[in-house]
């Protein structure tokens, strides 16, 4: 891997030329923040570095969104984002020298610099984490498909500073009894006050330790949680974005927000008793132990209640979980038939059904909270019966104690002892029965995490060294046949559509000729059946979707906007993009003024509710802006002017010619003014190409069919 000299000015004795030079020799000095264009620069300069590839986009979209500075632990995130293997090094580890490269050096509050082993500055400080990027030519060492042991693998390191934060809990709950023994065995027959004094202000001291202790433990349990949350929920939703299409048309939405939710157990589990049973539960053994060796019946008592508890929750615990899954499946079929009735009320209005629906909505709740109440009977049976268990242990052992006291077999110290370690043994006993259920539920959502996480996805290129050739036209689709939404019947049979560089192209025919999805082929929304699509030769399968995706803009007939504001959309759309080049494509899809007039103007929030109240010739307009604002070089637009008014469908127009020289365009209308944009025409009938033409024979020739067609001759 190259390296860089101390001043970043020459690389292996070359000097450093390129876009990259200037970030490299800025950060070469300790800086607290970066602009975002600046952190972008210096992420894609790390990463040329260690030869990988990435599309501006890609490394913008990778750092927190909505932010306006960013430090090394941005950074460092955005790395993950991207899925570029690293080697961290933090404390000691990250003193020697690093062994070849640019790193980056973090400070705990976030400053950051870069330096490599020529600069003679690559030693790290002792508060600093070194990350050096591993070279694109070790591909054994890039990441392996997640799964959830990979993802718990990386909080593993967590596991040994909780253990110790129980290790010191439990030794402080031990000074509680030596207290006891040392007061009525010594200090009180010696007639010592003073030194009664002593042990009580030393007890104190250790309650308060174990206090203090639990309280940190629990927040790094809450932190551990948050972290675990974090990773799980965004390898669920960057698995279920590049689903193949096919799948997830399969899949009802419900069904995608329930794959989801699926962290939320694990998540609970780390903060509820399961963890603190296990890391309990080494040292349930030591008080076990004590327990024998100062009282042994007391300790075969003890155990024989602990015995007696897993026994009974082995046994119990498969009904419990069976009943789950009824009252999970019955509470998901209310849930389902609640968005059916929202969805379809004006439809049951017409049908005058609202009765049988109203009746069967009833029976489906009174079923879902049946199966409710059974669960959480049998949840509550399971923790009454361990809790008399429990109850029933400790007496037998204070009775065993008594006796032994009696008969001068354990001293009055050791009794009290007794009585209070054989409640620190059986307590942790005692929260079994809560933690085998969520045991049980973990495992389920780890098994169905997996499951999710192992379904097949389309190709993506990542951040990786680029085997596939730039997305470029021209583009050929050869006789492509597709069925559509799981039907037998075919969408599309036999249609071929050709698209060049520099040209508009026209794409025409009858409503559910199959205009639309011979477009969504192009950015592969779609599987074809049968035929191919050609990219300046190059098979689209051979093609990364995200290479694919990245260099084509989309302006689909129906708006669509994700959650957020409108200047949000467009960061989006176009990470980096400035407010100027926003408000220019704005200004050009004849918009900007309306936007400009509402209360929040670009940080209107396009909620479902607000979009519903903004009209649909300015959702139109944005829409059409957003796939201006792209880079293309591919440009589709799907009926652009439908419903604009004459004079803004004109602006449209001027706007899309602007660029015929710059993009490969497919414009989809049967509108005469969008016609005369066009170089060559293609017309569809019934899924299947008729008509292919160029300059004004091609559109006559698709003026008379399109005449012809839609007025039934």
């Amino acid at each position: 891997m190259n390296s860089i000299n101390t001043g970043f000015g020459q690389l292996d004795g070359t000097r450093v030329q390129g876009p990259h030079s200037s970030v490299l020799k800025w950060a070469a000095s300790r800086q607290l923040q970066a602009e975002p264009a600046r952190a972008a620069e210096l992420l894609a300069a790390l990463l040329r570095f260690g030869g990988w590839d990435a599309m501006e986009a890609q490394v913008r979209a990778a750092l927190p969104h909505g932010r306006s500075s960013f430090d090394g632990w941005d950074l460092c995130d955005a790395l993950i984002a991207l899925r570029v293997p690293y080697l961290r090094q933090d404390g000691r580890a990250a003193q020697g020298p690093a062994e070849s490269g640019i790193s980056l050096y973090i400070r705990r509050e976030g400053s950051f610099r870069l330096a490599s082993p020529a600069s003679g500055r690559a030693m790290a400080g002792p508060d600093e984490t070194r990350l050096s990027l591993l070279p694109a030519s070790d591909a054994s060492r890039r990441p392996a498909a997640q799964s959830t042991a990979a993802l718990l693998k990386g909080l593993q390191d967590h596991v040994w500073s909780l253990l110790f934060a129980s290790s010191a809990i439990n030794l402080a709950g031990l000074l509680t009894p030596i207290f006891v023994v040392l007061v009525y065995n010594r200090a009180i027959p010696a007639g010592a006050p003073g030194v009664i004094t002593v042990l009580a202000a030393g007890l104190f001291l250790a309650l308060a330790t174990e206090l203090a202790i639990r309280r940190i433990r629990s927040r790094a349990l809450v932190s551990l949680a948050a972290q675990l949350e974090h990773r799980l929920s965004l390898a669920l939703l960057e698995k279920l974005m590049v689903f193949p299409s096919a799948l997830q048309q399969q899949s009802a939405s419900q069904q995608q927000r329930a794959r989801l939710k699926q962290f939320e157990t694990v998540r609970d589990a780390l903060v509820g008793p399961l963890m603190q049973v296990a890391l309990d539960a080494p040292f349930v053994v030591i008080f076990g132990a004590l327990l024998f060796y100062i009282a042994p019946p007391v300790g075969f008592a003890a155990l024989a209640a602990a015995l007696a508890q897993v026994a009974f929750l082995a046994a119990f615990a498969p009904h419990l979980r069976r009943q789950e899954v009824i009252a999970n499946d019955a509470a998901r079929d209310w849930r389902k038939l609640c968005e059916t009735v929202v969805s379809q009320r004006w439809h049951l209005r017409r049908l005058h059904s609202a009765k049988p629906w109203r009746q069967r909505f009833h029976a489906s709740l009174a079923n879902a909270l049946n199966a409710s109440m059974r669960q959480q009977f049998l949840i509550e049976l399971s923790a009454h019966a361990s809790q008399f268990l429990i109850l029933l242990a400790g007496v037998a052992g204070g009775l065993l104690a008594t006796r032994m006291a009696i008969q001068g077999e354990l001293t009055i110290g050791g009794f009290v002892a007794i009585l209070v370690m054989i409640w620190r043994f059986l307590s942790p006993v005692q929260s079994l029965a809560r933690a085998t259920g969520q045991a049980l539920a973990v495992r389920q959502s780890l098994r169905d995490i997996d499951k999710v996480l192992a379904q097949p996805e389309e190709m993506r290129r990542e951040v990786a060294p680029r085997t596939a050739p730039p997305v470029a036209a021209p583009v050929v689709v050869e006789q492509a046949a597709l069925r559509f939404g799981g039907s037998g019947d075919l969408a599309l049979a036999g249609a071929s559509l050709s698209l060049h560089s520099g040209t508009i192209t026209v794409l025409s025919g009858a409503n559910m000729s199959g205009k639309t999805l011979l477009a969504e082929i192009l950015p592969g929304l779609h599987q074809l059946a049968a035929g191919r699509v050609l990219f300046n030769g190059t098979d689209q399968r051979q093609i990364p979707v995200d290479d694919l995706r990245g260099a084509i803009a989309f302006a689909p007939q129906e708006p669509a906007f994700v959650y957020g504001t409108i200047w949000q959309n467009f960061e989006l759309a176009l990470p980096g993009a400035s407010q100027r080049e926003v408000l220019d494509v704005l200004d050009e899809a004849g918009v900007r003024s309306e936007i400009e007039a509402l209360p929040d103007g670009m940080n209107t929030r396009l909620t479902v509710e607000a979009s519903g109240r903004l009209p649909q010739e300015l959702l139109q307009g944005m829409s059409l802006a957003r796939a201006l604002l792209q880079a293309g070089p591919i440009r589709i637009f799907d009926q652009p002017c439908e419903g604009l008014d004459p004079e803004h469908a004109k602006r449209i127009r001027a706007a899309i010619a602007r660029r015929r020289a710059s993009s490969t365009t497919l414009l989809i209308s049967n509108r005469p003014g969008d016609l005369a944009l066009g170089d060559s025409f293609t017309v569809l009938h019934r899924g299947r190409t008729v008509l292919n033409g160029k300059g004004r024979k091609g559109r006559d020739k698709a003026s008379a069919f399109l005449n012809g067609s839609l007025t039934g001759g």
